[in-house]
């Protein structure tokens, strides 16, 4: 009787263990696990937001749901190494170079990369640019993928917690610029300082891409990464994902730098910032109708 008693119990803690490849926190082949930091209006801690959004929709084609986790900026890539997650974004990004080829990265939009400042504080001074940024007080976000290029180049750098920390010390002449994406600094402009929103300006840098990473080491990764990819393919060719990523930017206002090669003759090569600020806007960043 006893030994039943512990074959029974063998047996049920076996199916709380999950399944080999699978990560630590999924219980579910139809359920994925993606870690995120926090980074509105990409995603927020609720998992929601124009990335949660699109990520979703593609991994929806193949039956496969999504939970997201959000941590600090420098952590998913130890959650994926370690099979906590199945994915984690903003993609390649978090990749070192060292660990590219055990890696796959589907990327699925860009990030125009933006230096961003407050203009009333440069009445009696140059504005910062692109090649003179030496002498200003620059606001980066701890551990951000760019630290140690502008650590550098020189820049004097200011540690940033979270974006909207960012933007409220440029407003306060904490910070001279500050790192930032033009969707992610529009958007919490005009969310936290509306009627100064249009004094924020941005000197626009090179894009970059954005996506899930998966690891490369398993069956179930890299399936879990060929039904993202079709699921991209099946939302961009439906139109789904130009009716996404236009919740967020806005109807015919999306910059063509920020769309892949696949769509990128439906974005726009004259993006209007004010009108982009004259939207009315849920929570997630996302335009009401």
């Amino acid at each position: 009787m006893k030994n039943i008693s512990i074959i029974a119990f063998v047996l049920i803690a076996a199916c709380f263990l999950p399944a080999a490849g699978m990560a630590k926190g999924v219980t579910n082949d139809n359920t994925i696990l993606v870690a995120h930091h926090y980074y509105p209006p990409y995603y927020n801690k609720r998992g929601e937001g124009l990335a949660a959004e699109l990520f979703r929709a593609a991994f929806g084609k193949s039956g496969i749901s999504v939970e997201f986790r959000s941590v600090p900026i420098g952590r998913p890539l130890s959650l994926l190494l370690n099979k906590e997650v199945d994915a984690i974004s903003p993609g390649r990004l978090s990749i070192p170079d060292a660990l590219k080829e055990s890696t796959i990265s589907v990327d699925v939009f860009n990030v125009l990369l933006t230096w961003v400042y407050f203009e009333p504080n440069f009445t009696t001074r140059e504005p910062p640019s692109l090649g003179s940024l030496l002498d200003f007080k620059v606001g980066l976000l701890n551990q951000s993928p760019w630290h140690e290029l502008h650590k550098a180049q020189g820049l004097n750098l200011f540690g940033i917690t979270y974006p909207e920390q960012g933007i409220k010390m440029l407003r306060n002449s904490r910070i001279d610029v500050y790192e930032s994406t033009v969707l992610s600094g529009l958007f919490l402009t005009g969310n936290l300082f509306a009627k100064d929103a249009h004094k924020f300006k941005y000197i626009t840098r090179e894009p970059a891409a954005v996506g899930l990473s998966f690891l490369n080491s398993t069956a179930r990764q890299r399936s879990l990464a060929q039904a993202f990819t079709q699921g991209l393919n099946r939302i961009i060719s439906s139109g789904k994902y130009m009716q996404i990523v236009e919740g967020y930017w806005g109807k015919g206002n999306v910059p063509n730098e920020a769309l892949p090669d696949a769509v990128k003759t439906h974005g726009s090569a004259a993006f209007d910032a004010d009108r982009f600020l004259s939207e009315t806007r849920d929570f997630n960043g996302k335009i009401l109708k």
